[in-house]
């Protein structure tokens, strides 16, 4: 595997993201060609109380009703989630917004984002990647591990 340049995907769900799907990679056909995610990010405006969030990156579309944290499902690769609630009785509470990246995959096809959090606040997202150059046995072998064995 040789590793080229480093390319940024970011945007912002504005719409309410109860279980929100979005399709950030289309499939580019080139066979030897693809990505490494090395960041995956999300945040909000600091002034909006009580904000929660979790989201996932996957290689397949994940269908709503399976859980967004799931490290038996080989087509999630990437996970987000913290929270902001300053209505506690005493005081503001803070889950520190965590990013947890599987670092053994590459992505050759599309790339999936699934979202679930506050209502009616804008979410921004910054993924960064690398491209990377695959032999044809490397990408033979990301193409098989982009489908989730343990899904019929």
């Amino acid at each position: 595997m040789k590793a080229g340049r480093t390319r940024t995907l970011r945007g912002s769900f504005k719409e309410p993201i109860s279980d929100l799907k979005r399709q950030l990679i289309l499939d580019d056909g080139r066979n030897n060609h693809g990505l490494k995610i090395k960041s995956f990010q999300m945040w909000t405006d600091v002034t909006n109380p009580d904000v929660f969030l979790s989201a996932s990156l996957a290689l397949e579309e994940t269908p709503s009703g399976l859980p967004f944290f799931d490290a038996d499902d080989n087509r999630q690769i990437a996970w987000v989630s913290g929270a902001w609630i300053t209505s506690a009785p005493n005081a503001a509470t803070s889950i520190p917004f965590v990013s947890i990246i599987d670092p053994d995959h590459i992505v050759k096809g599309s790339l999936f984002i699934r979202a679930f959090g506050s209502a009616n606040i804008i979410w921004n997202y910054l993924i960064v990647c690398e491209e990377y150059t695959l032999s044809d046995d490397e990408a033979i072998i990301s193409l098989i591990k982009e489908r989730s064995q343990n899904v019929s």
